[in-house]
């Protein structure tokens, strides 16, 4: 294969060699700082890891907390990178994040700490710093799971004892009150408290109507009405016979006035008969609201004891009502109970289950190898040799078509 236009071949082949020869020479070398962390007694085929998360997963969780903002923060802090004149950068957090690497050894449960920087002295610190606080994050996180499964032990405790007082009640009010006999009692005390109160309706309502006649009959014997006393006592056979007799006598002393005049001694002796009618009429009404007085003394004696008879009657169904609630509520209360029991203890486990999780990664005191990373020069240099021969190759190709 004939290579054309070979001095511009040649050129771009030794310019950019030489120029990464240069580029190399005059870079600054990099240091890798080391910190390896073994992550305490994590086995992979442990079921606490197993059943939760796989060991590849949990591993990776560790990977984005090693690099999260909060433990970078923490590292920057402690080493005063922020007014370091070591470490003079706009950004020291994502600076951070770049210089820093975390790797998972294969098939171990190590984890590797590594930082690339031109200091030596600064990368070795900062690994260091890094392994540091990652291992007082999970010291902290560890205490604060210990005390969150402390209070979920106690809360569960708690309900454990709840749970045995509602049986132990359940158990007792079985035992002292059948709760087929406590239904068919309130049953029945209801029934008779609503009859005692029909009754007392009633006996209020005649009460009531007692009164009003009462009243009635006073005020027309205060006005000596006899027209509407008469018609105050409208099924009263005297009172029929008294009206009747008056009755009886008007018409005849008004015969008797159109034929012989007013005058007439005959006249004289039915208007006698009338008044003593009326005196009649008024006795007999006075008689009658005495005993009437006496029929609401006793309407009110019987409403007496009918408002002591309901209240006992109250207090039966109210006793009944609460045995029955307590045996409504007593399954209802050991249910609710169970559940919230049942549900703390799933929380305490799963506690439980991170605090041992997070015992396993207290680490020990991490180390830290310091060496150079090589400027690698001669890959370079070769690098750029191979770079400036195609090139080189490329504009001859696009030179030869021009002419062409």
């Amino acid at each position: 294969m004939k290579i054309k236009h070979k001095k511009i071949v040649i050129a771009y082949t030794l310019g950019l060699g030489l120029i990464a020869a240069i580029y190399s020479i005059l870079s600054p070398p990099l240091y890798k700082a080391t910190a390896q962390v073994v992550l305490g007694g994590v086995n992979p085929r442990s079921p606490l890891i197993r059943d939760s998360h796989s060991f590849d997963e949990y591993m990776d969780l560790q990977h984005k907390v090693l690099k999260e903002k909060e433990l970078l923060d923490a590292v920057i802090d402690k080493l005063h990178l922020r007014i370091s004149k070591r470490f003079i950068v706009k950004d020291p957090l994502r600076v951070l994040q770049r210089a820093i690497k975390v790797k998972h050894v294969k098939a171990t449960n190590i984890v590797r700490i590594e930082v690339i920087m031109d200091n030596p002295t600064l990368a070795s610190r900062i690994a260091t710093v890094l392994a540091e606080e990652y291992i007082a994050h999970t010291k902290s996180m560890n205490f604060k799971l210990t005390q969150e499964a402390v209070d979920w032990l106690t809360e569960t405790s708690k309900l454990s004892k709840k749970i045995e007082e509602i049986e132990k009640r359940q158990a007792r009010f079985i035992e002292e009150n059948k709760p087929d006999i406590v239904y068919s009692d309130l049953t029945a005390a209801t029934r008779a408290r609503n009859i005692l109160i029909e009754q007392k309706n009633t006996e209020t309502f005649n009460l009531s109507r007692v009164q009003s006649q009462v009243e009635y009959i006073e005020e027309n014997l205060k006005d000596k009405n006899i027209e509407r006393l008469l018609t105050a006592f409208l099924k009263d056979h005297i009172i029929y016979e008294l009206k009747r007799k008056r009755k009886e006598k008007e018409i005849e002393l008004y015969h008797l006035q159109r034929e012989r005049g007013e005058g007439d001694p005959q006249g004289a002796l039915l208007k006698k008969e009338i008044k003593e009618l009326d005196l009649a009429t008024i006795e007999y009404a006075k008689s009658k609201v005495k005993e009437k007085k006496e029929k609401m003394d006793k309407i009110r004696e019987r409403l007496k004891d009918l408002e002591e008879q309901i209240l006992e009657q109250n207090e039966q169904v109210a006793e009944l009502k609460d045995l029955r609630s307590d045996s409504e509520s007593l399954p209802r209360e050991l249910e609710m109970y169970t559940k919230l029991y049942n549900k703390a203890l799933k929380q305490l486990e799963k506690e439980q289950f991170s605090i041992i999780r997070t015992r396993r990664l207290i680490l020990p005191d991490p180390y830290t190898v310091d060496f150079p990373v090589a400027p690698k020069t001669s890959l370079n240099v070769m690098a750029g040799l191979l770079g400036g021969f195609i090139l080189g190759n490329i504009i001859s190709v696009v030179l030869e078509k021009k002419k062409k």
